[in-house]
């Protein structure tokens, strides 16, 4: 009996084309019906779905099959164990690792270098390392061609990954940015175009913007820019009762001025939390005015965020600043 072998990670993006959409269902079932089992295994091995429970009542073929649930996924190739640095295991994983990078490797510039321990990484590999931490991977075990969700992926996650990657290498990255990546790949793009843009002009945002995310801004986390809109007057909303302010994220794309969301001190991060209205409200004065100096100011929130927001207005103008 022949074999058929494939990875999805190294099947061309023309073929994986072909084989996704209404033309690759119909496919895969005239080939169960013409009981085309070796171009059934091909197809499945290059990406392709099957829908097995119509493999199983195909009633032409000469045979019955029956669908076996196995108890796990029986074909996961991870290793636990840590390999030699010389073997050809290890060997294969760094040509791996480095090909993960190596397409937005060649178009960074060369002066953006971090440091990580006692190691030099470019812009791209501290953010990917950063994301494969949060993951609880390695770099190394990150496919750019793969979609982040596969990997688990979901809001929280992109949100600890916009925080970090705002302290750590872009203040300026807007949420609403990282979270249009749909794949690995296209967060190292996203990376790279703005390093890129940072070298080369030496300020990615209009001056209104980029003063918004001046070094005393940066140290507030909870802050975090909904939109990309790039000039007027901005706007504030304070979390619900959740912590995270990502549910105004769609209400911002349909405001044309910089939307930002306040985060709960402590929510994602290590930070020690807040306790009462009246504190919490006190530190985001702090937060607002590391941005806006002067008013009028624009607040607002849902549920807790309203009476947050409330607080906030009576702390500013006891403080003189209507």
């Amino acid at each position: 009996m022949p074999l058929f072998f494939g990875n999805i990670d190294e099947v061309p993006t023309a073929i994986t084309s072909l084989l996704s959409g209404p033309g690759a269902s119909a496919l895969s079932s005239s080939l169960i019906a013409a009981d085309e089992r070796q171009q059934l295994a091909l197809f499945w091995t290059q990406g392709g779905e099957i829908p097995w429970n119509k493999l199983a009542e195909n009633t032409s073929a000469d045979y019955s099959v029956r669908i076996v649930s196995l108890p796990t996924y029986a074909f996961d190739k991870k290793r636990c164990w840590l390999e030699q640095s010389n073997t050809p295991k290890a060997l294969r994983d760094d040509a791996m690792a480095a090909s993960t990078t190596q397409q937005a490797q060649d178009s960074m510039p060369a002066n953006v270098i971090y440091y990580h321990g006692n190691n030099e990484e470019t812009v791209v590999e501290h953010g990917l390392r950063l994301l494969a931490g949060l993951l609880g991977m390695q770099p190394k075990e990150l496919s750019p061609s793969k979609p982040l969700s596969v990997y688990g992926a979901d809001s929280i996650v992109m949100v600890q990954l916009a925080m970090q990657l705002q302290a750590e290498i872009d203040p300026g990255l807007a949420l609403v940015e990282i979270q249009q990546c749909v794949t690995i790949h296209d967060l190292l793009e996203l990376l790279t175009e703005r390093s890129k843009r940072e070298g080369s002009k030496g300020r990615v945002l209009p001056l209104e913007i980029s003063e918004l995310f001046a070094s005393s801004t940066a140290r507030f986390l909870e802050l975090q820019r909904l939109n990309t809109v790039d000039h007027g007057r901005p706007i504030f909303w304070f979390h619900g009762a959740l912590g995270s302010s990502e549910i105004y994220r769609e209400l911002a794309q349909h405001i044309d001025r910089p939307f930002f969301g306040l985060q709960a001190r402590g929510w994602l991060s290590n930070r020690r939390p807040l306790q009462g209205i009246q504190a919490m409200a006190a530190y985001y004065v702090q937060v607002i005015q590391s941005v806006q100096s002067h008013g009028p100011y624009d607040l607002g929130g849902y549920s807790l965020g309203g009476m947050l927001a409330y607080e906030v207005t009576r702390q500013l103008q006891e403080l003189g600043k209507p």
